[in-house]
């Protein structure tokens, strides 16, 4: 009928008429025709390219992107890495330059264009956009940088925010996960070369077609914008960090090597600012306490915590709001014995940074493979257990940050009974299987495939206590509404 016809077609013609206008205003902008963007599907994949760079900074800066993603576990292409390598005999910086490009472009997602003073600019790369259920993808991201800015550039997402404490009608629209790898070898900060490359990995909670908005901006100096409060470089020290109970501490190739040698290891350094402010460390767990002039003494109604990606390099980002001048930030690593490395320490104010770049991206995000729990109790019975599974770059799965119900986000493992699955990417795991104190735990190693698998896990006792009159007794029950029963981003849902 022409009214179901016209209902079908209006929304398509407003949006021809939209982008019709966007690319229009664009045009005006750059003070150009309407040649110069005649649609978007001329644009796609067209990254701006960077003039002439001299030869050994840039070569130096590839080898070192090279190096990260060897050491990442998702090292370039063979062909690419010798092609890149043949380059050292060439002399001339233009020829160099546009090598580098046509062999680095193709893998990257997205271009980003700085432009003076702090302007950024954003375009999408032709790297296929293909993430994985439950799993990690790692793309390149070029920087074309003429005013030689040598701060952070920071990707951020409204999809990225965790799920805990979130509002249950957030959770579908929270599916992703964002890190940008600037551990060894490469810097947290710009080069100031006016080309590189910088790595961008992005985790998928979910199957299928996703969409999500991607954010980038620099993080600006504080002399103009007042964002910054304090950072820590390690490459001379530990830079006023003092080791002050059951720990640690040294530089050690640029970085702060903290070792923890029992339950209760705390460092802290003094601060000289009084804003709200977040704590961005580079590197179990971390409580992190603040003391002001008015109370220099730390306590726990000043702390706040967030879980430890463990085996790998992550960016964390802490919130927590000061009542007074800030003086003193403290940090308790791992709480428990262990070793941790943090490469670089920022605190910033709340002043949101601006003339971001707010860039629209879509992703087809390929199904994981089930995993089905078969186990058995000591008497050969259908049973429960839990399990902290780990990949070979030890992260854990499900990623906490994006766990929902019934798994918990501030545990390492997860609980499943007889017939319960999960699902994962393909790859080699390393799976810890326990059931409570009355047994001894197993660690397996398990490759998943691309077809349905099963984890076969036979409980083993070393003690019954039943047979001696004993049962368990858990005293630590939360039946009088707990928030992990009442809201479903922070745990299982009630009994109907």
């Amino acid at each position: 009928e022409p009214q179901d016809l016209k209902a079908v077609l209006e929304p398509h013609e407003q949006a021809r008429v939209f982008w019709t206008q966007q690319v229009n205003n664009a045009n005006a902008d750059r003070g150009a025709g309407p040649e110069l963007v005649q649609s978007s599907s001329q644009t796609v994949g067209n990254l701006p390219p960077a003039p002439a760079i001299e030869v050994q900074p840039l070569l130096a800066s590839v080898r070192r992107v090279v190096e990260a993603m060897e050491y990442i576990g998702n090292p370039l292409p063979a062909d690419v890495v010798t092609k890149l390598q043949q380059l050292s005999s060439e002399q001339d910086s233009r020829v160099v330059t546009q090598r580098v490009e046509e062999l680095l472009d193709p893998l990257c997602l997205l271009g980003v264009e700085i432009e003076a003073p702090w302007n950024t600019k954003v375009y999408p790369g032709t790297a296929k956009r293909k993430l994985l259920e439950q799993g990690w993808r790692t793309f390149l991201v070029k920087v074309v940088n003429a005013p030689g800015i040598q701060n952070r550039l920071v990707f951020e997402s409204p999809n990225a925010k965790p799920l805990p404490h979130a509002n249950p009608e957030d959770v579908p629209s929270r599916w992703m996960q964002l890190a940008a790898y600037e551990g060894q070898p490469l810097k947290p900060t710009l080069s100031g070369l006016g080309l590189e490359y910088r790595i961008l990995q992005i985790y998928s909670r979910d199957v299928g077609p996703k969409e999500a908005r991607l954010e980038v901006s620099l993080n600006r100096p504080e002399a103009q914008w007042g964002s910054l409060i304090g950072e820590w470089h390690f490459h001379k020290g530990t830079a006023g960090w003092e080791a002050l109970n059951q720990i640690e501490i040294e530089s050690h190739d640029g970085s702060l090597w903290v070792e923890s040698t029992g339950s209760d290891p705390f460092m802290a350094v003094n601060v000289k600012r009084n804003r709200p402010a977040g704590v961005k460390p580079g590197g179990r767990k971390l409580l992190k306490f603040w003391a002001t002039k008015e109370r220099p003494q730390f306590s726990g109604d000043r702390q706040t915590n967030f879980l430890l990606e463990p085996g790998q390099e992550h960016l964390y980002e802490v919130e927590f709001h000061v009542e007074g001048e800030l003086s003193a930030v403290r940090l308790d690593p791992l709480v428990d014995v262990g070793r941790m490395r943090i490469d670089w320490i920022e605190l910033h104010d709340e002043v949101k940074v601006k003339g971001q770049t707010d860039f629209p991206l879509t992703f087809d995000a390929e199904s994981a493979t089930p995993v089905t729990f078969r186990i058995l109790d000591a008497y050969g019975k259908p049973g429960f257990a839990k399990f902290e599974i780990r990949d070979e770059d030890g992260r854990i799965y499900p990623a906490q940050s994006k766990r929902l119900a019934p798994d918990f986000f501030f545990q390492r493992h997860i609980y499943r009974g007889d017939g319960e699955s999960i699902s994962l990417p393909a790859g080699k795991y390393t799976i810890h299987c326990s059931r409570g104190p009355e047994t001894i735990p197993e660690v397996k190693q398990f490759t998943v495939g691309e077809k349905p698998t099963e984890l076969v896990y036979r409980v083993r006792r070393w003690v019954d206590p039943a047979k001696e009159g004993w049962w368990s007794g858990d005293h630590h029950i939360h039946a009088a509404g707990c928030l992990h029963y009442e809201n479903p981003t922070q745990g299982v849902h009630p009994p109907i």
